[in-house]
C-alpha cells in the first residue's frame, strides 16, 4: 500500500515536470492542468472513533465548468482511543461543477468515485482490514490568489459500499466520514 501511494505522489512530480505552460484546448474549450496538496479534518460518524487527520495530493484538468481530478488520500487520527480506531487511504477520481467566478471565489458542488483501503485498531472496536469503493459529495470553493495558484476550501461527506467497520456492539457498518479539506492549487 505504501508503495502505491509514493508512486502516486511520484506521477505527480513527473505531471507537474510535463506540464506545458501553454493550456490544452479541445473543440474550442481551454483545459488548464493542475497539482493539488490537500489537509484537512475527518470528523467520524461511527460514535466513539477518533477524528482523523488527512492529507494528500491531487491531479486535474479544468475545462472552466467542469473539472476532473484524480485524488490520494491518506487519513489517521495516529492513535488509539478507548473506542477505536480507524485508517483509511483512497485513490479516488472526482468530478467539479463551478457555475460562475465571483470577485475571485468561484463555488462548486463535487462528487467522487474511489477506492478504499481501512485498517483499525482498539480495545472494544476494530475496523476489519478490508476495502471497498468509497464514494464522496460536498460543496466548497476556491479562491484565486494569482493565475496560477488558489486556495481550496471544501466540505465533503464520505461512505463506502459494505459494511467494514465494527461498531461497540459487534455489529458492522459502513464506513462514513464528514470530511473539511482545504488545499494549495498550481495551475500550469
Amino acid at each position: 500500500m505504501k508503495k502505491l501511494f509514493a508512486a502516486v505522489i511520484m506521477s505527480v512530480g513527473l505531471f507537474a515536470g510535463a506540464a506545458s505552460a501553454e493550456p490544452l484546448s479541445v473543440g474550442g474549450y481551454k483545459l488548464t492542468p493542475y497539482v493539488e496538496a490537500k489537509g484537512g479534518e475527518g470528523f467520524q460518524t461511527q460514535k466513539g472513533y477518533d477524528n482523523q487527520g488527512l492529507y494528500g495530493v491531487a491531479v486535474g484538468v479544468d475545462g472552466g465548468i467542469v473539472a476532473a481530478e484524480l485524488e490520494a488520500i491518506d487519513a489517521g487520527s495516529g492513535k488509539t482511543s478507548r473506542a477505536g480506531n480507524v485508517d483509511t487511504r483512497v485513490l479516488g477520481a472526482n468530478v467539479y461543477v463551478k457555475p460562475y467566478t465571483f470577485n475571485g471565489f468561484t463555488p462548486y458542488a463535487v462528487g467522487g468515485l474511489g477506492y478504499g483501503w481501512f485498517s483499525g485498531s482498539g480495545v472494544r472496536s476494530t475496523a476489519s482490514n478490508s476495502d471497498s469503493i468509497v464514494y464522496n459529495v460536498g460543496l466548497g470553493s476556491l479562491y484565486s490568489i494569482t493565475p496560477n495558484w488558489s486556495l481550496d476550501v471544501s466540505y465533503r461527506y464520505a461512505i463506502s459500499d459494505k459494511e467494514n467497520v465494527k461498531k461497540t456492539s459487534g455489529r458492522y457498518t459502513n464506513y462514513t466520514s464528514n470530511e473539511l479539506v482545504t488545499g494549495v492549487r498550481y495551475n500550469f
